[in-house]
């Protein structure tokens, strides 16, 4: 068909698009809204058989879920990278004063705070305590091997 050419619906056969799609046939709804919400049928499928059969997904069970956590988001993460534009990149790198600031402040600054919340004289660490134990829980469960 040339650029602008309309089609007539007279030239057009109605016979041959019914029977190559088969009107005859009652279409299957059902596999189609299987098709288009499959992840979320996945995903109840698995917490199903996760709450039938735990064991495998415990600590130390035979799926390791320590393992397959850590290795899904490094896979996650090294699959977003790569689906990142080169000039996003480039422009990314661009404001690295930006980058230092927040590296110098999450691995510098705030475990400093973190410490000094630890150092605190007793008379002054009741009314710090929540904010002592949520900034040190990591730790605190790596001392005692929890």
């Amino acid at each position: 068909m040339a650029d602008g050419q309309k089609i007539d619906s007279s030239s057009t056969s109605t016979q041959s698009i019914g029977t190559r799609f088969g009107s005859h046939r009652r279409p299957l709804i059902v596999p189609a809204w299987i098709r288009s919400n499959g992840f979320i049928l996945g995903l109840f499928g698995v917490v199903i058989l996760a709450f039938l059969f735990p064991q495998p997904g415990a600590r130390n069970g035979w799926l390791h879920p320590d393992l397959i956590s850590d290795f899904g988001i490094a896979l996650i993460l090294f699959l977003q990278g790569l689906s990142m534009a080169l000039e996003k990149v480039r422009r990314g790198t661009g404001s690295w004063r930006l980058h230092v600031i927040i590296q110098v402040f999450t691995f510098v600054i705030f475990p400093i705070i973190g410490l000094g919340f630890q150092t605190l004289p007793i008379m002054f660490y009741h009314p710090f305590q929540l904010l002592v134990n949520g900034l040190l829980a990591n730790q605190w469960a790596k001392e005692k091997g929890v």
